[in-house]
């Protein structure tokens, strides 16, 4: 490039030089790139911290009273509705810590609010059923989608729904997977 497209190129560049520096609020266009430095490096800084507090609400301690719900199931359950503005690795470093600090029950995690609910189900270690089968029957329930594992299921579903809607699919699908384990056992014995 030469001539004057070469300096039409200069000229465009330096405009938005000079719109970086009043965005910036910078007095030169020499201190530009030392102010977007300043700014990574603070943004670096609040990244780490934001990583610390999810770490730290993942591994808070669970209320129970708040946490289980008032359905009788064959296996304890509990709900945990997390923030909707929650970052999305929080589900799985949350279910990770319930199914640790309570084994012997079934966590139904939400990320609360909009109109897609990211959701996972968690058996705990000492549970007789798979938390794949209790997410597959909540999903049928709420109309959503989703999969997994015996210990660890996520999905999706259209809409937020009332805690109460939330906790009766989850008794349901407890009560209908801990029927269908045991008579799997019992067949088994036989």
């Amino acid at each position: 490039m030469a001539g004057a497209a070469a300096v039409g190129y200069l000229l465009r560049h330096l405009e938005i030089l000079r719109g970086a520096a009043a965005t910036l609020q910078v007095d030169t266009l020499d201190e530009v790139a030392a102010k977007a430095t300043k700014l990574q490096e603070a943004r670096s800084a609040l990244a780490r911290q934001v990583a610390d507090l999810v770490q730290a609400l993942a591994e808070a301690p669970v209320d129970m009273a708040a946490a289980r719900i008032p359905q009788r199931t064959p296996v304890p359950c509990m709900v945990h509705c997390l923030p909707g503005s929650a970052p999305p690795e929080l589900l799985r470093q949350r279910g990770a810590a319930v199914r640790k600090q309570h084994p012997e029950a079934v966590h139904l995690l939400w990320l609360g609010g909009g109109t897609d609910v990211a959701c996972a189900v968690g058996a705990g270690a000492s549970t007789a059923v798979a938390a794949s089968a209790v997410l597959a029957s909540v999903l049928q329930r709420l109309g959503g989608k989703g999969g997994g594992q015996r210990e660890w299921a996520q999905g999706r579903f259209a809409a937020c729904r009332p805690a109460a809607e939330i906790a009766d699919a989850l008794a349901a699908a407890v009560s209908a997977a801990a029927g269908a384990a045991a008579r799997s056992g019992a067949a088994a014995a036989r």
